[in-house]
C-alpha cells in the first residue's frame, strides 16, 4: 500500500507538472491567436491605407514586434491603428 501512495504520489506530481507545462503553452497560444483576430479584424474592418497595408510582412512579424515592444495594446481599432502605425514607422525607418 505505501508504494501504491508513493506511485500514486509521483504520478499527481507528473499530471500537475504536465498540466501546469500545457497550461502555459495553451495561454501563449491563445494569446496569439487574440492577437491575430484583432489585427485581422482591423485589417477588415478598420481604416488602414492599401499601401501602408502593403508594407506588412507578415501577422508573424507583427506579432514579434508586438512582443518585443513595451505599451502597444491591440484590440480596439483605436489601439490597433496606433500599433500598425508604428510598426510602419519602423520599417520605413529601417
Amino acid at each position: 500500500m505505501n508504494n501504491y501512495q508513493k506511485l500514486l504520489d509521483e504520478y499527481i506530481e507528473f499530471e500537475e507538472e504536465t498540466l501546469e507545462k500545457d497550461s502555459r503553452e495553451v495561454y501563449t497560444m491563445a494569446e496569439q491567436i487574440k492577437f491575430y483576430t484583432d489585427i485581422m479584424n482591423y485589417l477588415e474592418y478598420g481604416d488602414i491605407k492599401i499601401r501602408d497595408l502593403e508594407k506588412i510582412k507578415s501577422l508573424k512579424d507583427l506579432y514579434y514586434f508586438y512582443m518585443e515592444s513595451d505599451g502597444y495594446i491591440v484590440g480596439r481599432f483605436e489601439d490597433t491603428e496606433d500599433f500598425i502605425e508604428a510598426y510602419i514607422k519602423r520599417l520605413e525607418e529601417n
